[in-house]
């Protein structure tokens, strides 16, 4: 949970008044590379170039996301690197943001381990098209599912790539695909090693400069490395989709379809789910309201892989994300966001309502240093084992120093 809050928080980002979208991960169970290149080509900022060291103390009161009778509290100390560069050239665009650094615990049975997140993009124009190259690398420290309230790490990293052919006028199409790899440190969850590849085709029609519609076909499948604990998994989609920017002002994406799910043989063939056509779609949405007040909205229906009670399937999942970020002062910075996932499980009992809650505050006392404190609300509630739901209340305080 903290890693996905940590991930959304750098996705709401400062810079130049302006919120900028990263994400080392498939946000959607259709790949998320022909929003982010949309998103991508439909932004302006300046030339940009920052490091910093940054010390973060964190207090969760259920850090193990146990019951109340369980629930244990812990400290977390970040030490972290981080990068913020955008370049733009002639006819490339460049940019890489994230962190490098080391986690440690107090008060925790969880070892000490690294923090890595970075994100690394490059946009090249020509005049037949635009080309973007994209990805990540993360690494994470997890419960398995609902069910199992083991912790698990590993290293999750994604390329995507995307080609605009819009050489003509009035229409265009957009060939895109991305590869997505899990690594599990240690033995015990090395059969969760997977690999995810995708590639999509989507033609596409400008109704207005401001305005681009078209449908979307896309082909996804997931490896694991043990066939015995998880089976291959294969997605086939079709999708109508638009995109509506206007300036600077607002850069919408929305798309709908459906997606054929299937599994390859193993326990999970023939389970609720497989081989059923499930309804998707997925809504993002930037606002920059004024120079210094910008929102975002992530809305997303989809199918996903469930391993809840040892028993793989599919569940369906709601999500939506409300985030803003305002600059109250040329020192004060204010960001916070508010989400609900609903998860619907078609082979056990574990359907879930999570909510969260996260604000922070930036505040800078130098030309070079900045203080930082936040607070997140987190509360997971199950509709039919009520006897597992929990909560925690985590609190963030910072200071970073720019080179």
């Amino acid at each position: 949970m903290r890693d996905t809050l940590a991930s959304f928080h750098r996705i709401i980002v400062f810079s130049a008044g302006i919120i900028c979208l990263f994400s080392a991960g498939n946000l959607f169970a259709a790949s998320s590379t022909l929003n982010d290149y949309f998103y991508e080509t439909g932004k302006l900022l300046p030339n940009d170039f920052k490091i910093s060291i940054s010390e973060t103390v964190v207090f969760n009161d259920n850090y193990n996301e146990g019951t109340r009778a369980d629930a244990h509290s812990a400290w977390e100390f970040n030490t972290d690197v981080n990068i913020d560069l955008y370049r733009a050239l002639s006819n490339v665009t460049y940019g890489l943001q994230g962190s490098v650094g080391w986690n440690h615990y107090h008060n925790s049975s969880r070892e000490a381990e690294p923090d890595i997140d970075l994100s690394p993009y490059v946009m090249f124009t020509q005049d037949q098209g635009n080309l973007m190259l994209s990805g990540g690398i993360t690494y994470r420290d997890e419960t398995i599912s609902n069910s199992d309230r083991r912790f698990a790490k590993y290293y999750d990293a994604v390329i995507r790539a995307a080609y605009d052919l819009n050489s003509y006028e009035r229409y265009g199409a957009v060939i895109s695909g991305d590869y997505n790899y899990q690594y599990f440190t240690g033995n015990e969850f090395d059969s969760k090693d997977n690999a995810k590849y995708s590639i999509s085709l989507a033609p596409y029609y400008v109704v207005s400069p401001k305005t681009k519609v078209g449908i979307r076909f896309g082909y996804q499948r997931t490896d694991y490395r043990s066939n015995r604990e998880h089976d291959d998994l294969e997605e086939l989609y079709m999708n109508l989709f638009v995109n509506y920017r206007v300036s600077l002002k607002i850069n919408m994406t929305a798309e709908a379809g459906a997606t054929r799910t299937s599994y390859d043989g193993g326990p999970s063939d023939g389970s609720n789910g497989d081989g059923d056509i499930h309804p998707n779609y997925r809504l993002g949405l930037v606002y920059n309201m004024h120079s210094n007040l910008n929102f975002m909205l992530y809305l997303s229906h989809n199918p996903q892989d469930s391993f809840e009670l040892d028993t793989r399937g599919m569940a369906m999942e709601n999500e939506s994300r409300l985030g803003m970020a305002w600059n109250i002062s040329p020192k004060l910075k204010l960001s916070q966001f508010v989400a609900i996932t609903l998860r619907d499980e078609k082979n056990s009992t574990w359907d879930s309502r999570q909510y969260e809650y996260d604000v922070r505050l930036d505040y800078t006392l130098r030309e070079r240093l900045n203080i930082y404190t936040g607070y997140t609300y987190t509360t997971t509630h199950f509709k039919y084992e009520d006897d597992n739901n929990f909560k925690s209340n985590e609190i963030t305080l910072g200071i970073s120093w720019q080179f």
